[in-house]
């Protein structure tokens, strides 16, 4: 099973169970930390995870290096696990005012996304 380098489920383990099915284990977000290079964004009326993400991912690129400034918008779980009161619904509306936190581009592709990070994972560490 081949999951896109930026899924949310990158780093779950595959099982089987004794049945012979094929599963993802739990999945362990990153989770929020206070780093230096952190983003905060204000919430306006209208704003969503995608949205936010979108905006300040734009320059990553994702899957598609031959088409830029795409499918940033796909890593709002990105933004919603990073939140320091974890968002366990992503469906309600953010509340304007609400202050968002973001990892920078740096933290997301060197950290989040690092092949360390996804070999850990597949050792069970």
């Amino acid at each position: 099973m081949a999951l896109s380098r930026f899924s949310r489920y990158r780093f779950c383990r595959i099982v089987t169970d004794p049945d012979g099915t094929t599963m993802l284990e739990d999945r362990s977000p990153w989770g929020f930390r206070d780093l230096p290079d952190n983003i905060r964004h204000l919430a306006r009326l209208g704003d969503t995870w995608s949205s936010i993400a979108a905006q300040y991912y734009r320059g990553l690129q994702l899957d598609r290096p031959e088409v830029p400034n795409t499918g940033s918008d796909r890593l709002w779980w990105v933004v919603a696990d990073f939140q320091p009161e974890p968002v366990y619904d992503p469906t309600i509306a953010i509340e304007p005012g609400t202050t968002i936190h973001l990892p920078s581009a740096r933290t997301v592709l060197e950290t989040i996304f690092s092949e360390k990070r996804r070999v850990e994972a597949a050792e069970g560490a």
